[in-house]
């Protein structure tokens, strides 16, 4: 008797240990499958007043709120707000109100080039953690601008008129159609039609309207100190916020993991949000709570007695972290658990791992969320979700780690809304909220952006706020005036096909010398004092190897700088009150 209870024991702590040392099941697809990267998507972080965006293949806009993922091929536009949107290590584009921006790029597995398209309004560039030189692109119909350097950038885009961008700290190459200028920190430039309205000058970088004193709040709530006790590497940048939103508590086997704080009876992941169609990854999950991107991105959810659900922090960005379920007329899903299975609760217990297996998942898990068909876009789960009884009429469940396949059915048809005084109005999107399908529909034509000119295809009207009665005005070109053949002889860096103005501009950080390492702490005093004194932190320096030189900047051979080329300089001590054309619009900044 006691050999047969020490041998029951003995087996149990052997299954145990062997539990306890499983690995995590990865998903199915295979990595070499997935084409998107960790910054391939970017988060709608912040937004006040109004904001839209326009997926590539739609006509109409739909309203932003935090967490909306932001993909290649997105318009988004402001009315009466601002918005923040987080780009790849911890970098961010805020737009003003008024403002019309396009993602043309954001990073892939086999390219990290983000390029943004500027149409009109405002923008802040508050860039961090680039690995080389020109990761970041933003391009205008006046000018096209390569960034150097981390940094704090403003670019104002006065449609039909100009372009001005002001570096508050960083390097960056502007480039036109009479060649290229590097704007150093401190420094501006106003660029119209690819002309140079002269050369770089220095303005007083104090804070000088509303959205100076937007972009300066947003900055100080990213750059403000985190313990980082419990997340490291892409994940880091979370940890205040969950801080704020949750407890940490120790999970064996998992580590440390996160429980959110304050939250309803009854509440379970992925039902307070939505589904929406990203052509890269399939169907993402659109959080509604606000700490939700990183949890819902990242990650895995399982539950406990004691704890309730808690999130396991795990590496790699995805759409959702659920194990799917379909048949002719519903949709079903439930949290991924840590070993990869469809996590299933019943009578209080918890289980992580077997049930897709057996091929019967239980109907009554409170882990399982099912909804009919056609509800897979509604604006909120979990007013659709079928419980109780209802879920008699399901059946049988085989879950899959592969979500279905198709997108969106196309849109029943495009309503207006007023925008207010003015008589603008913004085209929406119609149809049932809740429509979908598993085919390969479209919403309407497509609205994809010409990788040439930079501009949608198409029709221009499309998607664009206009006033109420009229179609909204043509969107100016790129134009491109240098010549490409004679540009690829000069060892310019532009090639045919390319967009916008090509970078004519090597190593350009090689050849300017900094007094400082150290990045501005923008605040109002240090701005301040640096234009009083004229210190820029850098000057650009003679450098043979690459022929740029002190007082030109350019290269040393005349057959390769157009002449119409002003002069490149880095100091912002070095120009007098000639650096400042006196056409500028009544928006420009004082010197």
């Amino acid at each position: 008797m006691r050999k047969a209870a020490f041998a029951t024991v003995l087996l149990l702590a052997v299954v145990g240990l062997g539990f306890a040392q499983e690995p995590s099941k990865m998903p199915d697809q295979k990595a070499a499958d997935i084409k998107y990267a960790d910054g391939s998507f970017a988060r709608l972080s912040y937004v006040e007043g109004k904001a839209f965006l326009q997926r590539a293949a739609d006509l109409g806009y739909e309203d932003l709120i935090v967490n909306t993922p932001v993909a290649s091929g997105d318009r988004i536009a402001t009315a009466d707000g601002r918005i923040e949107i987080a780009l790849a290590r911890r970098s961010y584009l805020r737009l003003d109100a008024n403002t019309k921006i396009d993602i043309i790029a954001l990073p892939r597995k086999d390219a990290s080039l983000t390029r943004l398209r500027g149409w009109a309004g405002s923008v802040y560039l508050d860039i961090n953690g680039m690995a080389k030189e020109k990761e970041i692109e933003f391009l205008t119909s006046d000018a096209t601008f390569y960034f150097l350097e981390n940094g704090v950038y403003r670019i104002d885009i006065r449609e039909s008129k100009e372009t001005e961008i002001l570096a508050f700290s960083g390097l960056v190459e502007a480039s036109g159609g009479e060649g290229s200028v590097l704007v150093n920190r401190g420094q501006r430039v106003v660029v119209s039609d690819g002309r140079f309205q002269g050369q770089p000058s220095a303005f007083i970088t104090a804070p000088d309207d509303t959205f100076d004193r937007f972009n300066e709040s947003r900055e100080a709530k990213a750059d403000r100190p985190i313990a980082r006790k419990h997340l490291n590497g892409d994940l880091a940048e979370y940890e205040g916020e969950l801080d704020e939103n949750g407890d940490w508590a120790y999970e064996n086997p998992f580590g440390y993991v996160w429980v959110p704080r304050g939250m309803a009876a009854g509440w379970m992941p992925y039902t307070w949000g939505r589904w929406t169609w990203l052509p890269l990854a399939g169907w993402c999950w659109l959080p509604y709570e606000p700490w939700g991107w990183s949890v819902y991105h990242y990650g895995r959810w399982q539950w406990d007695v004691g704890l309730g659900w808690f999130w396991i922090p795990m590496a790699g960005w995805g759409p959702s972290w659920v194990d799917w379920w379909w048949d002719n007329d519903y949709y079903g899903w439930a949290p991924m658990s840590y070993w990869g299975y469809p996590g299933v609760i019943i009578d209080n217990f918890y289980y992580g791992r077997g049930y897709r297996d057996y091929g019967n998942y239980p109907i009554y898990s409170r882990a399982l969320t099912v909804i009919r068909k056609d509800q897979l876009t509604a604006k909120d789960i979990r007013g659709v979700a079928i419980k109780g009884d209802a879920l008699r009429s399901v059946g049988r469940m085989t879950f899959s780690d592969q979500a279905p396949a198709g997108g969106p059915s196309a849109n029943g048809g495009i309503s207006t809304e007023s925008l207010g005084p003015g008589g603008r109005v913004i085209p929406r999107n119609g149809g049932s909220a809740g429509g979908s399908s598993t085919g390969d529909t479209k919403a309407g034509a497509d609205r994809r952006i010409d990788p040439k000119s930079g501009s949608a295809a198409g029709s221009s009207s499309s998607g664009d706020v206009a006033k109420k009665g009229e179609s909204a005005p043509p969107e100016r070109r790129i134009r491109r005036r240098v010549d490409e053949n004679a540009a690829a002889g000069s060892g310019l860096t532009g090639a045919a096909g390319t967009m916008g103005y090509p970078s004519r501009i090597g190593d350009a950080r090689d050849s300017v010398v900094r007094s400082s390492t150290r990045r501005d702490s923008g605040s109002v005093l240090d701005r301040l004092y640096r234009s009083i004194t004229g210190g820029s932190g850098s000057t650009l320096s003679h450098d043979a190897s690459s022929g740029h030189s002190g007082s030109a900047g350019g290269s040393s051979s005349a057959s390769s700088t157009p002449k119409a080329m002003p002069k490149i300089s880095s100091s912002a001590s070095s120009h007098g009150s000639s650096g400042s054309s006196s056409g500028h619009a009544s928006g420009t900044r004082k010197k």
